[in-house]
Formats: structure tokens, C-alpha cells, sequence
């Protein structure tokens, strides 16, 4: 199942990963407009396009980030503006992952070669072979 196959709202935060850490809403995905694969990221990460989004960009992005996600056919996207009460990030170190896990539920987006190596028993697994976005850069 995917994480978000039960979500019908679905705040995505677009500012740069600086800003996310320092202050996002909670509950928020980080799907960075920065990067060259924005638009195979956020398919990849919601790929039901008739669900609500909330969209969180930057005052230099807002146009550009709401016309890519109306032209990936995004039916129901809007903007939402920041709120004064914003949570931050912790940094996990590898050694408490495991502890956490229990507790958190955990996504873990490595391509299969990686995941073969290890991971946690309890992670959702986005394998990003196939579909890689170093690959496909040119195309978005």
C-alpha cells in the first residue's frame, strides 16, 4: 500500500530543504521546486491526482510551482500560506533509527540495490530504480 493511498488532503511544502527544516507545518511532505526532478517526486510521492493539495512555495515560486502542478493534472491545488506555528526537524542519528521506528512510521526511498544491503523491517520501501530520477533529469 502506498503511504498516502488513504490521504484525500495532502499539504506539500515546495520551498527549499533550508526552509522546510526550519519551519514547516506539520504533517507537511517536503517536495523541493528547486530540483530538476520536482515533477517525478511529487507523482511519485502522490500519485492520485484527484486528491486536495495544499501547496506551500515560496513568494518567487508560487506561479510557477501552482502552473507545473495544474499542467501534471492536479485537479484540486491551492495555495496555503504559513502559519505562525511551525515544527522543526530533529536529526536522527542511525543508531536511534531503529528505536524510532516503532513508534514513527518510516519511508525509506533507496533504489533496490541499496534496500538490499539492509533496512529497517518496519519501513515502507519507495524503490526509485526504474523511474530513476538521475535518468530521467532531462525530461522534467
Amino acid at each position: 500500500m502506498h503511504i498516502f493511498t488513504d490521504r484525500k488532503d495532502i499539504i506539500i511544502d515546495t520551498r527549499s530543504s533550508d526552509e522546510f527544516i526550519a519551519g514547516h507545518i506539520e504533517g507537511s511532505v517536503f517536495v523541493g521546486f528547486g530540483g530538476k526532478q520536482f515533477k517525478w517526486w511529487l507523482e511519485l510521492i502522490v500519485p492520485d491526482k484527484t486528491v486536495h493539495l495544499e501547496v506551500i512555495a515560496s513568494a518567487k515560486d508560487q506561479a510557477s510551482v501552482m502552473e507545473t502542478i495544474h499542467e501534471l493534472g492536479y485537479i484540486h491545488a491551492e495555495l496555503k500560506p504559513l502559519d505562525t506555528s511551525l515544527s522543526h526537524i530533529e536529526h536522527i542519528s542511525a543508531e536511534k533509527l531503529p528505536d524510532m521506528a516503532e513508534t514513527h512510521h518510516i519511508l525509506d526511498v533507496r533504489e533496490t540495490d541499496e534496500t538490499e544491503k539492509g533496512k529497517l523491517a518496519s519501513a515502507e520501501a519507495i524503490a526509485i530504480d526504474g523511474a530513476n530520477p538521475r535518468q530521467n533529469a532531462s525530461s522534467s
